[in-house]
């Protein structure tokens, strides 16, 4: 990775490279502390600019119009992650948008850093949150994307966003479930609301995956979704994968590959096996429980058969 500090001398800058209808410059202060300025055409950085990110001190000069935003690296040693940092910024501000628009798209940028911050660079996203995520966008690849197109699909994603259920599309839901395909169609919920909705239409997909270095990674899906969107979805996707804790910046080991053998549609109706929160206390603080799909061949459909 190129160091574009590594010839400044200190209270010295360059501007950076194709940026040239707004001013950003790589910078050194006086304490020789690596930095980025950006000020655009026009607009002003506010106080949601002014976040608390982990080894980074931002600042706002206001004293000039329009404002600048600096962002300074604490520790010279972690200046390949600022790097990265620093170029996700800088795409925002090359696109063509508004000024406006670009400044409330850094203020999102930034609070997205905010929560990869906190996480140590040697973690990434577990086994069990690969499988979960896989299987939610294959879904939204393979059968919402064709009912609405993609960009209709991200807005209907709503596993990240903490609903109850993973998408929910005007008066259904969809919850996605995945499991080992050489283990049987066992399927754990984890929630009583998972499977309870006031949707007028519930249904479960079942998500039959293998393990295999020949299928594809998380990645490869996000890559092919992404080609599918427009500038403003793009964003609000991304913004989804690092409400479920994906953050390829940091990303350190190799991502678990997969095969879907297949999707299967089940009808959740009354009569449906499962655990309501009618149904139990509330002195019952959490349940979890495992179906056997096996056994629910009465409610299974098809694609063709499911209202959305």
């Amino acid at each position: 990775m190129n160091n574009p500090w590594k010839d400044l001398s200190r209270l010295t800058q360059i501007r950076v490279a194709d940026t040239s209808n707004h001013n950003l410059y790589w910078f050194k202060d006086a304490f020789d502390s690596f930095g980025l300025l950006i000020q655009c055409r026009t607009g002003t950085f506010t106080e949601s600019h002014s976040i608390t990110l982990k080894g980074i001190q931002i600042e706002i000069d206001n004293s000039v119009e329009p404002s600048k935003l600096l962002l300074i690296l604490k520790d010279q040693e972690d200046w390949e992650i600022f790097k990265i940092l620093c170029d996700d910024l800088i795409g925002v501000v090359s696109y063509e948008l508004d000024d406006t628009l670009i400044i409330e798209e850094l203020s999102k940028r930034l609070n997205r850093w905010q929560k990869l911050l906190q996480y140590e660079l040697k973690i990434g996203i577990s086994i069990q949150k690969q499988r979960g995520l896989f299987s939610e966008l294959l879904l939204l690849k393979r059968f919402v994307a064709e009912r609405y197109g993609y960009n209709e699909a991200v807005d209907c994603w709503t596993g990240p966003d903490h609903c109850k259920q993973d998408f929910i599309c005007n008066d259904s839901a969809i919850e996605v479930k995945s499991y080992n395909s050489s283990r049987g169609r066992y399927v754990k919920v984890s929630s009583v609301d998972q499977l309870d909705s006031t949707k007028k239409n519930l249904y479960l997909a079942a998500v039959a995956l293998s393990e295999n270095q020949q299928g594809e990674d998380i990645s490869d899906v996000i890559e092919e979704i992404k080609m599918n969107l427009n500038f403003n979805t793009l964003l609000k996707f991304e913004n989804k994968l690092g409400e479920y804790g994906y953050f390829p910046e940091i990303l350190q080991e190799p991502l678990q590959k997969y095969i879907a053998d297949t999707i299967y549609f089940y009808e959740v109706k009354e009569s449906f096996p499962r655990i309501i929160p009618v149904n139990i206390s509330s002195a019952i603080n959490k349940v979890e429980y495992e179906i056997n799909l096996s056994k629910c061949e009465l409610f299974k459909i098809s694609s063709e058969e499911i209202i959305l």
